[in-house]
């Protein structure tokens, strides 16, 4: 027998004694045949048992070694199910991890549940009912005749699961071997909890672990020897080594030479008891040097120090940036010893100076030692105590800061004039308001001065734009006075212009601008204020007015007369020594006439020539007469650069409204040799036409006398129903319209000469309108009279007149073949009369406007386009003009203008 079968034997056999001692001992040799079987077959099954309960046992060790508890679960229904020990196993536990497990095995139970949960509850439910541990069941029932269901329970008696047995042999069913199966169970729970337990241990050990491993600094123990027991993973990243191969190593083998001898030292102190901090180089493999920091303490066990315990921090960068520090600080002391601005270091609290270099001593006047006694605000005005607080919070809060143009009061109580450039600066832990500070009164100036300069070019600029933009006289002095008068401008009150006349030696106001009383002035303005306009708008404005003659300033300056005989006046010495003068009547005399004093009422003025070219044109005057503001130096020099651009405008204007005028003169005389070379010409032609027109009319007129008399003759022989009546009628019309154009053509060529008279051009339309009352009826047409009644008579030739009327009212009646209206109108002017001719027929179509006027040019069948051209030449022999004008389908409109009779004629 092996040693594990007698373990599981002496485990079971005391059960099987006190089973077999309870039984009635008989003799063999009493007893009949019948009980000595009976005593046989009960031999046997104890003999089966006992081999059940070894099996059963035997198996344990292979349930322990199981790698899960699933796995162990099923090993330990297999061992129930095997040997003939069981016919059917189901175990259900509870497991933390993974929730209900199930294990079926043998023939009373399927592999697969369907719902594990639900069938662990109803076995839970069947031991929490006090039901009996063994269930008789028919013995039919798939030869199943007994359920044994027992409780897993936890070492501290948890139900934690429920193993339920089925079986057919009624000897499974005793107290013992149940008992058996309980202590089984609690083999199997073991198990299961030493490996649930050995789990968590390993997660712990991991978590552990991984906390080291983690943890960016390396923790170290050492034996007594200083070997490495223990080093976390993180040395690999500091040393360059793994964390195996440093175990069982001195850790003074990895100390630099250098610190050698110290770190022996602490490592003494340290298993002496002590714990110690130092920082020590330790070596790389590559042979570079880290600066480690270390912490270690003695690792005390029962009263024994048996080594110790460590952890080491690379500290490399950190102290160089302390080192670059400190650098840094003896290097700002050297600096702010030798800067050329003032520093000053202040504790932002309680505004106290804590330090100061040189320059703050030049800058203020006090010594350095006054100044550590002192507070910022002893450095400022006592107004600006607030507005200092608040600079440093700002600062201390964004960590810089910056403020310009901040008075700084010395020592002596002078007010300087400083840029403040501030930080948070930092020393031992503490953080401070450093203010570096400049003077900057000088460079102020200088911006000031720069300022202003930048103002008079700009100012200059924007006038030289606008100047260039004006095309006339009058609207270069507009612009001149705006740009002196103009707020963005130089900004004086009023301005004026005075003219110099050399033959007279005077000067004479020319152009003047700005406001008649003090009330129109607040109210300009306040409206300029309002329009926030710039110096351009301004111009722009000035550029688009009609004409300055409207202000009364201009109406002012107009009558500004001063002699300049006195050589004391001042506007002779601006003149004749070209110089610009700033006048106060108050403290000196002017020298100025009596009535040009009665007149200007401005006490203090400034004057400044106009020079062009090495020749005075005039002065422009300005005051502050409203304001009474003084006139600066600056004032009269912007002034001064003004009146050299104003001087070369005016002179431009000047030189342009000259050569306008001789264009004007030259383009007068142009016309006029261009309209005699067009009579002459025109002459000329209808000499030559006319000649030929004559001769041809003479030839053509006899012969066609002729035809129109014999046709005349045989239309009155013929009757009234004769049908070549209408063939003669045909001829007839035809040689009427012939000899028509023949006249038509005569007057053309060869047109008669006026015959002006007094014409009343009223009664003349109304009588000639009247002849042709049938023909107007014929037509269907209404004529509608505008006539003016106060219409001055006009030089005409009466006869010639009513063929134009006559031909332009025809014209009217043709195009309106389906009626309409005809309005007559006339109109008196200064030196001439208009009469005009409007139909409401079809209109002209607009490629004939250009030359319905033209000899032969008609839109008609049968017309010679000779009337209007006749009716053209008459006119213009009145001397008047002849002109149309119309929309299609709105019909068309002649005017006729004719001289007054007042006006003299030109010679024909």
């Amino acid at each position: 027998m092996t040693t594990e079968s007698k373990r599981d034997e002496a485990f079971v056999a005391p059960e099987i004694e006190a089973e077999t001692s309870q039984r009635p001992t008989i003799p063999v040799d009493q007893t009949s045949g019948a009980s000595a079987r009976d005593f046989a077959a009960q031999a046997e099954d104890l003999r089966r048992l006992n081999q059940r309960l070894v099996c059963l046992f035997r198996g344990v060790p292979d349930l322990v070694a199981a790698p899960s508890v699933p796995e162990k679960m099923l090993h330990a229904a297999t061992i129930l199910t095997g040997n003939d020990l069981y016919r059917g196993c189901e175990i259900v536990l509870e497991d933390p991890e993974q929730g209900i497990l199930r294990v079926a095995k043998g023939d009373g139970y399927s592999l697969e549940s369907a719902d594990i949960a639900k069938r662990y509850t109803e076995l839970k439910q069947r031991i929490a009912d006090g039901k009996e541990q063994i269930e008789s069941l028919d013995p039919a029932a798939d030869g199943v005749s007994w359920i044994l269901t027992l409780p897993v329970l936890s070492p501290d008696r948890r139900l934690m699961g429920v193993l339920c047995l089925q079986h057919d042999d009624a000897t499974l069913n005793r107290s013992g071997l149940i008992e058996m199966v309980s202590v089984f169970l609690a083999e199997m729970v073991q198990a299961i909890e030493q490996f649930r337990m050995e789990r968590e241990l390993e997660r712990n050990e991991a978590r552990y672990r991984g906390i080291i491993d983690n943890v960016g600094d390396v923790i170290f123990q050492t034996d007594r020897d200083g070997r490495l027991t223990f080093v976390s993973r993180q040395v690999h990243q500091m040393l360059g080594r793994a964390w195996r191969d440093l175990l069982g190593v001195s850790i003074l083998d990895h100390v630099s030479p250098a610190d050698y001898e110290r770190a022996a030292n602490a490592m003494c102190e340290v298993l002496g008891g002590k714990a110690v901090r130092l920082d020590c180089n330790l070596m790389r493999p590559d042979g570079s040097e880290i600066t480690l920091f270390v912490s270690a303490n003695p690792i005390v066990e029962n009263g024994t120090i048996i080594g110790g315990l460590g952890i080491a921090r690379d500290v490399t960068e950190k102290r160089r940036l302390e080192e670059q520090i400190r650098d840094s600080e003896r290097r700002y002391r050297a600096l702010t010893e030798n800067a050329y601005d003032a520093i000053l270091l202040v504790e932002p609290e309680t505004c106290i100076i804590v330090d100061a270099n040189p320059q703050t001593e030049q800058l203020t006047g006090y010594s350095r030692a006054e100044l550590l006694k002192m507070s910022l605000m002893d450095l400022r005005r006592p107004d600006q105590a607030g507005e200092v607080r608040q600079r440093i919070e700002e600062v201390m809060c964004a960590g810089v800061g910056r403020f310009e143009d901040t008075p700084l009061i010395r020592k002596s109580g002078e007010e300087v004039f400083v840029d403040t450039a501030a930080s948070v600066y930092e020393v031992e832990g503490r953080r401070y308001y450093q203010a570096i500070v400049r003077d900057v009164t000088v460079q102020r100036d200088m911006n000031e001065a720069l300022q202003k300069r930048v103002l008079e070019m700009q100012i200059l600029a924007e006038v030289s734009d606008a100047l260039q933009s004006a095309a006339d006289l009058p609207s270069v002095m507009g612009i001149v006075l705006a740009g002196v008068t103009a707020g963005k401008g130089l900004g004086f009150n009023r301005g004026f212009i005075l003219s110099y006349d050399k033959s007279n030696h005077e000067l004479r106001g020319e152009a003047g601008l700005g406001p008649a009383s003090a009330e129109e002035a607040g109210r300009i303005w306040s409206e300029l204020a309002a329009k926030s306009m710039s110096l351009s708008d301004i111009f722009a404005e000035q550029l688009h007015r009609s004409s300055l003659e409207s202000d009364a300033a201009f109406e002012y300056a107009r009558r500004f007369v001063v002699s300049l005989d006195d050589e004391d006046n001042v506007f002779a010495r601006v003149v004749r020594n070209r110089e610009a003068l700033c006048v106060d009547m108050r403290v000196e005399n002017p020298h100025l006439p009596e009535d040009f004093l009665g007149l200007y009422r401005a006490k203090t003025f400034a004057v400044v020539p106009l020079v062009t070219r090495d020749d005075v044109m005039g002065v422009l005057l300005v005051d502050n007469l409203f304001t009474r503001h003084d006139i600066r130096d600056e004032d009269l020099h912007r002034l001064k650069l003004f009146a050299n651009s104003a001087a070369s405008a005016i002179e431009r204007g000047r030189l342009l409204v000259s050569l306008e005028r001789r264009l004007h003169e030259l383009t007068l005389t142009n016309q006029d040799l261009k309209a005699s070379r067009d009579r002459l010409i025109q002459t000329e032609r209808l000499s030559a036409i006319g000649e030929v027109a004559a001769n041809v009319a003479h030839e053509i007129r006899n012969p066609l006398t002729a035809v129109g008399g014999f046709a005349r003759s045989v239309y009155a022989s013929l009757s009234e129903g004769d049908k070549n009546r209408r063939k003669i009628e045909i001829i007839l019309e035809e040689t009427d319209r012939l000899e028509e154009m023949l006249s038509s053509l005569l007057e053309f060529t060869r047109p008669a000469v006026p015959r002006f008279t007094e014409l009343d051009l009223n009664g003349f339309l109304m009588q000639t309108l009247h002849f042709m009352d049938g023909e107007i009826e014929a037509n269907h047409v209404r004529v509608v009279f505008e006539l003016d009644p106060d219409l001055p008579r006009v030089w005409a030739d009466n006869q010639q007149m009513r063929q134009v009327v006559l031909n332009i009212v025809r014209n009217a009646l043709q195009e309106m073949k389906q009626g309409g209206i005809l309005t007559i109108t006339t109109t008196g002017r200064k030196e001439d009369v208009l009469m005009a001719f409007r139909d409401t027929g079809p209109g002209i179509a607009p490629e004939g406007m250009d030359k319905i006027f033209e000899a032969f040019y008609t839109t008609k069948a049968s017309g010679s386009g000779l009337g209007l051209s006749v009716c053209a030449q008459i006119v213009r022999n009145h001397n008047g003009r002849i002109e149309i004008s119309s929309l299609p389908g709105e019909g068309a409109q002649f005017t006729i203008s004719l001289p007054a009779a007042g006006r003299l004629l030109d010679s024909y």
